[in-house]
């Protein structure tokens, strides 16, 4: 029998004190995780109070915990008291780093008996002792008297009930099986940094490596990042799905915390794969996540609906229809006006998040479109036939009607196709063959709000509020000149209504 004075290679009052500022539940998952290293089909753990004890001059509860396993177990018991002799290190698919996890259970452990293959190691105040015991046991057993405050103890159920195994392993906790939870997605090649020792080189290796992540429905209150089906850290998104990395992660030294480097690289490298579950909540929730759209990378990464549907998200507004505005440009605000009055949605950049303004970037400026929407595009083809005598009539009661609107003389002349009935710039009022109802009914409703519409361009370039203001001006004060010349109105519409209306070519 090996007697050795202290139990491991640590100050235990030290560890315990570090080790007892955790949840209980955190601590006893250091024995799953050492079971499921070891290759355990079927684990069982159980922790309770321990009976006809008090809590000690500390305020420290004692429970009662066992832990039995039918995995490899260790024929080298030394190694189970020593920090740093575990081999789980090496390989970046097992959970154990350097044997901290088992060392932190008996720290807090006031007494603790490990079983495992022919091994027995006892653990009390006198330090450790390893002795042979004749009748072998498969895996391994731990049998101790923990001591620490309870906190956690209450949520050991729901704790456990969140980890995420192995296929084909079952562990019971008090009795209760843990549910398997079976992944929603799985991204493979994921490409993420690990931790492993090199014995060769007696370092820590840290290094990008590929692995899956599988994606499963959120279990608690915030999402989690689980390491090999164990929680580690909240995920830093907002889809309601926990995170599973498939291989070791980058815990901090006290095993609770990821970088947050980390974490959002991890984040980055899911937005693609899962774009149609950000399209899906995004829908449901008339929402769009911070990390899409506050994050340019990430909004860049989102399939061509992910990233319509965050624009339209962000901006209430139809993709399709967004144009960029540009406060530098003078004629931006009647420009703006004018388009959103045809079912445009002008935006500024600067106002919406990063990850947003970075998709609208290539997007139409507010003046690129309203050149082609609302600046008409007439055809000047050849060919153009000559005006027919209801034309010329038609125009020349429009240049006396318009000069008297515009107070100077207005000339009209005819084009054909584009997207305007007419434009007017200059004193030149452009009208539309092909708009048939100016010359159908020259001196009806529609007609004379046309001539009222161009004629307001005399002063108000854009169609913004102030164009509008002029629009009623200038209605009014074809009004006033109607009523003044009652005699010459009736003179032109008798004219006009006694014009031929076949389409007779006459001399241009």
């Amino acid at each position: 029998m090996a007697q050795y004075r202290e139990r491991f290679g640590v100050d235990v009052k030290k560890r315990a004190a570090l080790v007892r500022c955790r949840a209980l539940a955190v601590i006893l998952k250091e024995l799953l995780a050492n079971s499921l290293d070891a290759k355990a089909a079927t684990v069982e753990l159980t922790c309770r109070l321990a009976k006809g004890t008090r809590r000690d001059a500390a305020g420290l509860r004692a429970f009662e915990v066992t832990c039995v396993d039918d995995g490899c177990g260790c024929d080298e018991p030394g190694i189970l008291r020593r920090v740093g002799s575990s081999t789980s290190d090496l390989h970046p698919e097992t959970r154990g780093r350097f044997g901290q996890g088992l060392i932190d259970v008996l720290a807090i452990a006031e007494s603790a008996e490990i079983r495992t293959l022919k091994h027995r190691l006892l653990f009390n105040a006198d330090g450790c002792q390893i002795s042979s015991v004749r009748k072998a046991v498969a895996g391994m057993q731990l049998d101790g008297l923990l001591r620490h405050d309870g906190e956690g103890f209450d949520e050991l159920s729901t704790y456990f009930n969140s980890l995420i195994l192995p296929g084909g392993v079952r562990v019971i906790v008090n009795g209760h099986e843990i549910p398997p939870r079976r992944p929603r997605r799985i991204i493979p090649k994921v490409k993420l940094q690990t931790v492993t020792y090199d014995p060769r080189s007696e370092r820590i290796r840290r290094h990008q490596r590929e692995t899956s992540v599988e994606i499963h429905d959120n279990h608690g209150d915030i999402p989690m990042i689980f390491e090999l089906g164990i929680p580690v850290d909240a995920a830093p998104w907002t889809l309601p799905f926990d995170i599973n990395v498939l291989q070791k992660t980058p815990l901090d030294v006290e095993r609770n915390m990821l970088p947050e480097p980390y974490k959002n690289g991890l984040i980055a490298q899911l937005i693609e794969p899962l774009s149609d579950e950000y399209v899906r909540y995004m829908n449901d929730n008339d929402d769009a996540p911070p990390e899409i759209k506050d994050n340019r990378e990430n909004a860049a990464k989102l399939s061509e609906e992910g990233r319509k549907t965050l624009i339209a998200s962000v901006t209430g507004a139809d993709p399709g229809r967004i144009v960029r505005r540009d406060p530098f440009d003078p004629d931006d605000v009647s420009e703006s006006q004018e388009l959103e009055y045809r079912g445009y949605a002008p935006v500024n950049r600067g106002a919406l998040p990063a990850g947003v303004s970075e998709l609208l970037r290539d997007a139409a400026t507010v003046a690129q479109v309203h050149d082609q929407v609302c600046k008409p595009h007439f055809r000047t083809d050849r060919g153009f036939p000559p005006a027919t005598q209801r034309q010329r009539l038609c125009m020349a009661a429009f240049e006396e009607i318009a000069s008297a609107l515009v107070a100077k003389p207005v000339r009209c002349e005819r084009v054909r196709g584009g997207n305007a009935a007419a434009a007017y710039s200059s004193g030149t009022m452009r009208l539309n063959t092909e708009a048939d109802f100016i010359w159908e009914d020259p001196l009806g409703e529609r007609t004379l709000a046309l001539i009222i519409h161009e004629c307001s361009h005399e002063k108000v370039s854009g169609h913004g509020v102030a164009f509008g203001g002029e629009c009623e001006l200038m209605g009014a004060r074809l009004a006033r000149w109607v009523a003044d010349n009652a005699q010459r109105w009736n003179e032109l519409r008798e004219s006009l209504t006694t014009a031929p209306t076949e389409d007779v070519q006459v001399a241009p």
